[in-house]
């Protein structure tokens, strides 16, 4: 998939405008993740203490420091390899897991995690105008059968008043 997790590092006396001011502008993202030729190559929007990659049973097969961009390539022996990324300020990005399978390439298949603006305005746009449309509609049919009535009894009086009378 194109999800990753994240733990966001705590750091002491931090204060929380400055620690809501990282969180919201400063925190490290997936630039890139593609597998091409056995080689898979990944890049980060900061440059990470270290990358590792883990293989089957956990087992570390590379770890590169200080860097924003690192490949693996693929040998025989690995099922699956997993990405880890740890950063100076206590963050971890955990990356999901690249399977190698044998009867569906994944050759030239890219992960990036690239956002769409347009996109996302126009589908938060036709949300906002169902929702709206229905609160409309809903308040419109709950109100004009009382209207109507109000209009009724006031052509018919009498009406009006013998619904309203009991009698003896």
């Amino acid at each position: 998939g194109r999800n990753y997790g994240m733990k966001i590092g705590y750091q002491e006396k931090e204060s929380e405008i400055n620690r809501t001011n990282r969180i919201k502008y400063n925190l490290p993202e997936l630039k890139g993740l593609t597998l091409s030729n056995n080689q898979i190559f990944i890049s980060l929007t900061q440059k990470a203490d270290k990358i590792v990659f883990i293989s089957d049973s956990g087992r570390i097969c590379k770890m590169i420091s200080d860097t924003a961009d690192g490949n693996y390539e693929l040998n025989e022996s690995n099922n699956y390899i997993r990405i880890e990324a740890y950063f100076a300020d206590g963050t971890e990005i955990a990356f999901n897991p690249i399977y190698k399978y044998a009867h569906t390439p994944l050759e030239g298949r890219n992960f990036s995690t690239k956002k769409s603006l347009m996109k996302t305005l126009a589908l938060s746009s036709i949300g906002y105008l169902l929702i709206l449309s229905w609160i409309y509609f809903t308040i419109r049919i709950r109100l004009v059968p009382k209207k109507l009535a109000e209009r009724k009894f006031k052509l018919y009086p009498r009406l009006l008043e013998s619904l309203f009378i009991k009698r003896v």
